[in-house]
């Protein structure tokens, strides 16, 4: 495996500060939720290997894009996974400070 997959991250990060992460059984986007309205939209892989794009989304059909994560080709699955996570941290922030 040269990238992380969806599998993957939901087996090694069960939990991000109350953020669970789970695969759509339908599309085969890796969502994260905390029970609320909102949701992180983080595949690895989406369009192209070594790609995250990152995207909010809330039951209302608002729709923000927050970039697109692209991974160092041949880092360690370790690392990439590191930094996903401090992607799903700031996307956390952003959506904290959304509904402040």
């Amino acid at each position: 495996m040269k990238y992380i997959t969806s599998e993957y991250i939901v087996k090694n990060v069960p939990s991000i500060e109350g953020w669970n992460p789970y695969i759509d059984s339908m599309s085969g986007a890796l969502e994260w939720s905390n029970g609320s309205d909102t949701w992180i939209y983080a595949t690895p892989n989406w369009n192209e290997d070594g790609e995250i794009p990152f995207d909010i989304s809330n039951e209302d059909g608002d729709y923000t894009s927050l970039g697109t994560l692209m991974l160092r080709k041949n880092s360690p699955l370790s690392e990439q996974l590191n930094t996903y996570v401090k992607n799903i941290k700031n996307s956390i922030k952003i959506i904290d400070k959304k509904l402040v």
